[in-house]
């Protein structure tokens, strides 16, 4: 195996581009698209919705709009859901060493608590709009109101759970970046195109003994 221009040819390296390809990122990037787009549709949906009921009511008893906008706070807080997530995916997502494993995971985590928080806007706009209709009219039916959204935000809350373990998730492989460091990695690349004497001082000096599992000498 040569090594030209510092750059390292072979089996080995296939097998770390076929491991940590670059398409990867895409999925990761979609993830966390997704998990700000969905949540600040269902932000947006609860707010106009609501807010329309909140209008209308206020024209009758405009003593009440304070408490009643109360269904437009909740919708906003599904858009903060959404960037929580979208932050944490994006500072993980990496040009290299990024396997299709962590891509996958991070789809699927932007997409729970995306739609989650969708799903979520929307029973918040219909649940606000009709409620604080009736509040004006029958202020006894506000707590009950409130206990109907707090479930509806509940939904999002799930979806946000359920994002940030799977934003969690890494892989096993010795190439992605979630389990080794820069300094690492470029150990892995000094195990390949060095001579094993010279490697295995340099995987020592990294703590990396369990490398000898994964790569054989060149």
């Amino acid at each position: 195996m040569m090594v030209s221009g510092g750059v390292v040819k072979g089996s080995r390296e296939k097998q770390i581009k076929m491991s940590c390809p670059p398409a990867a990122s895409f999925f990761g990037f979609m993830g966390a698209a997704a998990a700000l787009v969905f949540s600040n549709l269902g932000a947006a949906y609860g707010t106009a919705k609501s807010g329309v009921g909140v209008a209308s009511m206020g024209v009758m008893r405009p003593e009440l709009v304070m408490r009643s906008i109360i269904p437009v706070v909740m919708a906003g807080v599904l858009g903060i859901y959404g960037l929580i997530v979208a932050v944490i995916l994006v500072g993980q997502v990496a040009e290299d060493g990024y396997p299709y494993f962590m891509g996958f995971a991070h789809l699927a985590s932007g997409l729970a608590n995306g739609l989650s928080g969708l799903a979520a806007g929307i029973c918040i706009g219909i649940v606000g709009d009709a409620g604080v209709r009736a509040t004006a009219q029958q202020p006894k039916l506000f707590v009950g109101m409130i206990l109907i959204l707090i479930f509806a935000e509940a939904l999002a809350l799930y979806g946000l759970i359920v994002a940030l373990i799977l934003s969690g998730k890494t892989s096993t492989s010795p190439f992605s970046v979630s389990t080794w460091t820069r300094a690492q990695s470029e150990c892995i690349l000094w195990r390949i195109a060095e001579p094993p004497r010279q490697t295995v001082n340099s995987c020592m000096k990294h703590n990396l003994p369990e490398l000898e599992n994964h790569l054989q000498p060149p």
